[in-house]
């Protein structure tokens, strides 16, 4: 029998898992069925650490997020963000800090921090050795922790190929397949539309069904018939698994959001016992080249709601205890304001962590906002030198997954630093808050030469290499490469 006649005599049995209302995707490298079957037909044991990966695609605006509102070089009007910075007075306290204060749409964070004690911003990280400046390739860098643009696996991919053998995890992707998810051999699950999650068992005996299924895997005796027939069978303990997830009590208040809809779904997996230690969902645009207070207040309003729905799903949950959350996008913005009332591609950013066993606290090391001045020898192209390598996040995050001898085999047996976040126990009292000393060097009195776009000097310590400058692009088309990102 061939693959198409194969197909035709599945016609009905592959309807019956088609037809339901959940779009659940099984994704395997190999087709490596039996293995796929094994791996998903578990849960999750209790106590076991839970990722939920979230990136704000287009390069986020983190001294608008994090506003550093001690700093004079931050609202200077000619090397600064001038009329882009946020008035101090307009933003939330955070407990304990002086020298930072929190965008007034997170108040989420800004509550957590506060009063629960669970949140860490980590300064300055990103690409040191070759900047870049192409959404495209900065967003390749952070989906496979490796910057020669030849990985084809993403690094919680790889983390779930090394976990496959003893734990047997998958990665989640929410919404589209994600290459940071896609391993070489362990399955990841691409979940959809919220409102086709739920499953529903046609009207038929499914134990008959699974007979059936089985049966006709030991007649092929290996081969093709028997991992198509595997896979089925698979595709359908998979959605009969997580149909108990759906609780319709989550989605009472919706529609929602689709960041909502996406983190609801993680939510709900992850109360139903899920085997995934990992899942991967993006949003945006944050590509603020035109209009950035309007299009970064939308990004922020879609994010605190995504996260208090998700948090609040977990509340109270067993599994509350496990999650944590990482928050990151690919570069950060130029400093200086641009004259669409903008900022344009950066580099050095900010990633946060909220959820268990985080260390409330201010890890990395802040990159001065002094230009140094006028040629501005302490930036590149306008942008800020990310003091810390960005897969300290990702090495800091697969440590808590499992631990460091892990982490280092994932990124390609390279150590980077261990940023401290998770350094006390999950349910100890969170300590005070580490402050990152920001220089509040008084800024020139004299009136500096018009901002322009010579690169500063090769710095002294270290090789960078421009890859790409800095964009200097109309409307239209930062509009037309948002396009093809969204389709990324």
């Amino acid at each position: 029998m061939d693959r198409r006649s194969f197909m035709k005599s599945l016609g009905g049995a592959v309807a019956a898992t088609a037809a339901a209302p959940m779009v659940l995707d099984l994704i395997s490298p190999k087709g490596n069925a039996m293995a796929e079957a094994d791996t998903l037909n578990t849960t999750m044991p209790a106590g076991t650490p839970i990722l939920v990966n979230i990136v704000m695609d287009g390069g986020n605006d983190y001294l608008n997020t994090l506003v550093p509102t001690d700093d004079p070089w931050y609202f200077d009007s000619t090397y600064g963000h001038g009329p882009l910075a946020i008035d101090p007075s307009t933003t939330l306290e955070l407990h304990g800090l002086t020298k930072y204060r929190m965008n007034r749409l997170l108040p989420f964070i800004a509550d957590r921090w506060n009063n629960v004690g669970d949140v860490a911003f980590v300064l300055g990280i990103g690409e040191q050795n070759h900047l870049n400046f192409s959404h495209f390739e900065s967003m390749d860098y952070w989906q496979t922790a490796d910057t020669s643009l030849l990985t084809p696996t993403g690094w919680l991919g790889r983390y779930n190929d090394m976990k496959r053998p003893g734990s047997a995890m998958a990665s989640v992707s929410l919404g589209l397949l994600r290459k940071d998810t896609q391993g070489s051999t362990a399955p990841a699950l691409v979940v959809g539309d919220l409102n086709k999650f739920i499953y529903s068992v046609p009207s038929f005996d499914t134990d008959l069904f699974r007979s059936a299924l089985n049966r006709m895997a030991t007649v092929a005796g290996g081969g093709f018939l028997q991992d198509a027939s595997s896979l089925i069978s698979t595709t359908f303990n998979v959605t009969t698994q997580v149909s108990g997830a759906y609780d319709p009590t989550l989605v009472a208040n919706g529609p929602y959001g689709e960041l909502t809809d996406r983190l609801l779904q993680a939510a709900m997996l992850i109360r139903a016992g899920l085997p995934s230690q990992t899942y991967s969902v993006s949003f945006g645009p944050f590509d603020s080249h035109n209009n950035q207070d309007a299009m970064q207040s939308a990004r922020f309003g879609e994010l605190n709601d995504a996260l208090t729905a998700f948090f609040g799903a977990l509340a109270g949950h067993p599994k509350a205890a496990d999650v944590f959350v990482m928050i990151t996008s690919e570069f950060g913005r130029q400093v200086t304001f641009n004259d669409t009332s903008g900022t344009d591609h950066g580099q050095s950013g900010m990633g946060i962590f909220i959820g268990s066993g985080v260390n409330r606290g201010i890890f990395g090391e802040a990159p001065t906002l002094d230009p140094g001045g006028p040629t501005r020898p302490n930036r590149v192209y306008d942008a800020l030198r990310p003091p810390i390598d960005f897969r300290a996040m990702h090495f800091t995050a697969l440590s808590r997954l499992s631990d460091p001898s892990t982490a280092q085999a994932v990124l390609n047996n390279q150590t980077y630093p261990l940023l401290g976040v998770f350094n006390r126990p999950v349910l100890a009292p969170a300590p005070k808050p580490v402050v990152v000393t920001t220089p509040t060097t008084t800024p020139p009195t004299t009136t500096p030469a018009t901002p322009d776009v010579t690169p500063a000097p090769t710095p002294t310590t270290g090789t960078v290499t421009a890859l790409n400058p800095p964009r200097l692009l109309t409307r239209a088309k930062a509009r037309s490469r948002w396009s093809r990102l969204r389709a990324f």
